[in-house]
């Protein structure tokens, strides 16, 4: 039953204005819910907004994109490993998975809700651009608030967070994260510089500077691969490379590992966690454990703690699709993949929205950046931008 119009306009515009409201302050709100003897979740503010607005599209009329189908297939393929191993997993652990699938399918519908605010004029597409880069400015200012102010969070190891030093990670507490927020926005502000909108130029300096003292080497990376899609000219291209070459040999190396960008000791431990999830893998190589039932399993096969933030992931979003989908979901990924560049627009965001396509692709070769809910938020913001059915 679809809600009344007066309503419905009045839910898809203000929600989205609350989401953009929630999203500078990552995981500094959330909720931490006991779901057993010293084991506990914790849901973002953001996650139960983004669940209100999936629910609200579900029961809207909106209009879905043309591939929304093979989004659907792959949530459904995210199940199949529940069935496969139910009786091998505990009440808590099934419901701790579960979780995890909500939420990847009301981003799912939270994608189509951005959609139909583009599709319906509700947000322009240079309105919805702009709040995207506002979103990453904001991620910036308070990153060098917290580097400048708060840099050593050593303390956060006892909670379940990694012991940074002297690193911008912002309110994600995460360099890694935080870095791709912040080259999303760069790139998009690069892009608008390449068109001569110099008045964005104060924009990119913020987000350079901060995307910088992440000392994040696969932000690092992203952004370079990214940005070199937007370069017409391999000259300007290499003078650019060359500036950020220069500019990261001048960055202070101040105290503790994480800034010294030749470490090799997180290298070391993102092999150890690849070997890990590929075993996970060979359990069911065809259907994968089911999303996200991953630290159910790095609990039981390799006595990972449960409450720790990196439990649920891998350092490879491939192998974390293949451990939770297997081949068959690898397959849909794939196959969705290439449905929907077939639908993108020759509107004036696509470089920018291919640029920033490519530095997550990159990025998440690292870590788990794709199923990361603020990246997977903003990026289908971005998504919805450039679709041809929009306007």
């Amino acid at each position: 039953m679809a809600l009344s119009k007066k309503v419905n306009l009045f839910l898809s515009k203000y929600l989205f204005y609350l989401y953009l409201v929630l999203f500078p302050f990552g995981v500094l709100i959330k909720l931490r819910i006991g779901i057993s003897d010293g084991e506990a979740i914790s849901v973002n503010l953001i996650d139960i907004l983004v669940f209100v607005i999936a629910v609200v599209t579900l029961f809207s009329n909106k209009k879905l994109p043309k591939f929304f189908y093979y989004i659907a297939s792959l949530l459904f393929a995210s199940m199949i490993g529940y069935v496969i191993f139910f009786e091998k997993l505990t009440p808590v652990q099934h419901f701790r998975g579960l979780m995890y699938l909500i939420r990847l399918t009301s981003y799912s519908l939270f994608f189509v809700y951005g959609f139909n605010l583009i599709l319906q004029k509700q947000i322009s597409r240079d309105k919805m651009t702009d709040y995207l880069i506002s979103l990453s400015l904001a991620v910036s200012i308070f990153g060098l608030v917290q580097y400048f102010f708060i840099p050593d969070l050593r303390d956060l190891m006892y909670v379940g967070w990694d012991d940074h030093l002297y690193r911008l990670v912002s309110t994600y507490l995460d360099p890694t994260y935080t870095g791709i927020i912040i080259t999303f926005g760069a790139l998009l502000v690069l892009y608008l510089l390449k068109l001569r909108k110099l008045q964005y130029l104060p924009v990119f300096i913020v987000l350079s500077v901060a995307l910088f003292l992440t000392y994040s080497r696969a932000s690092y990376i992203a952004f370079i691969v990214g940005s070199a899609t937007l370069f017409t000219s391999k000259k300007y291209f290499y003078l650019f490379l060359g500036v950020f070459m220069v500019i990261l040999l001048l960055l202070p190396r101040k105290e503790g590992f994480g800034v010294r960008l030749e470490r090799t000791h997180s290298i070391f431990a993102k092999f150890g966690n690849y070997s890990q999830t590929y075993q996970l893998f060979k359990k069911s190589p065809l259907f994968g454990v089911g999303f996200n039932n991953i630290c159910s399993f790095r609990t039981e096969e390799f006595n990972d703690d449960p409450n720790s933030h990196a439990c649920s992931g891998s350092d490879s979003q491939i192998l974390t699709i293949l451990a939770t989908t297997g081949i068959f979901g690898l397959l849909l990924v794939i196959t969705l993949i290439i449905k929907i560049y077939s639908n993108i627009s020759k509107s004036d965001y696509s470089n920018a929205f291919k640029a920033c396509s490519l530095a997550l692709l990159v990025h998440s070769s690292f870590s788990n950046s794709l199923f990361y809910p603020f990246v997977l938020g903003y990026y289908f913001c971005m998504l919805a931008i450039n679709l041809r059915d929009s306007p």
